[in-house]
């Protein structure tokens, strides 16, 4: 099991102060812009608001391993690989399992993109692709695995009379839990299903714990990226808007989680990180 950074608890509200901040910057784009140019805001600032507030912190802190911190590095390559792998196959089976024995995820899985802007020209519709496949896999896993369950396992771990109370496996599975809520809050909506919010709480379950198995943010979001591009892949070509060729949108699919690899090796040899 992997040991979290030294990130102080208090790191969990920076985070949460984030998510809420990000969450409105769709609000600062014209309408006419649509909704995917919207979504692609949140997301960036999920991104680039998580490594800023870090970067600040860290440099008041004098801690200067923001890349080691996140868990940009990518380990042990094959055991990270085979961790995504095995966790990729868990979230397969608990969807399918989810939506063929829960009526209301059975319902939200037939059609996952329902009320999606799917775009009316082929630059819109890539768009959503990069959005579903590379935008939301690293910029909610490094908010919400990165930075928010990270630091919650680190600073509940510090905590000496929670420590006396439960082993250290058990405050991993509390930050685990308190990370796996609040990504489910984040995907809430006024008609979304009680039964699909468990499902995305699952889903925020399992990908805190690739990534406290592993040890490396590449497992997670490799695990998401794998997991939206199945989900976007399978359900555009039926659409009522079907402008990119369904061999386009596989080719978009399959890359997805190698560019989404490459940017986080990319931050990991630019970023300051322990030797």
């Amino acid at each position: 099991m992997y040991n979290f950074n030294n990130w102080p608890i208090w790191y969990v509200l920076v985070a949460y102060i984030v998510a809420m901040a990000s969450s409105s910057s769709p609000g600062l784009i014209p309408p006419h812009w649509g909704s995917q140019v919207m979504l692609t805001a949140q997301l960036v600032s999920f991104f680039g608001l998580s490594l800023l507030a870090v970067l600040v912190l860290n440099a008041w802190r004098k801690q200067r391993t923001l890349g080691s911190d996140f868990g940009f590095q990518p380990g042990r390559l094959g055991r990270t690989l085979a961790v995504a792998a095995v966790f990729f196959a868990l979230h397969y089976v608990m969807v399918w399992a989810a939506e063929r024995y829960v009526p209301a995820i059975g319902r939200f899985g037939k059609n996952p993109l329902e009320g999606v802007d799917m775009g009316s020209s082929p630059a819109r519709q890539m768009l959503m692709i990069v959005n579903f496949t590379i935008l939301a896999p690293l910029g909610e896993e490094v908010l919400y695995r990165g930075l928010m369950f990270a630091s919650a396992a680190s600073g509940l771990a510090r905590w000496s009379w929670l420590r006396s109370k439960i082993s250290g496996k058990g405050v991993c599975a509390l930050a685990l839990m308190l990370s796996s809520a609040l990504f489910s809050e984040i995907h809430s909506g006024e008609s979304t299903p009680h039964e699909v919010l468990a499902l995305y709480f699952l889903n925020g379950a399992l990908f805190a714990g690739a990534y406290w198995v592993s040890g490396s943010l590449w497992a997670p979001v490799l695990v998401h990226s794998m997991n939206n591009a199945v989900v976007v892949g399978g359900a555009l070509p039926q659409s009522a808007v079907p402008i990119l060729q369904p061999d386009v949108l596989r080719v978009l699919c399959v890359f997805a989680p190698l560019i989404c690899v490459a940017v986080l090796y990319l931050l990991w040899r630019i970023l300051p990180h322990d030797k």
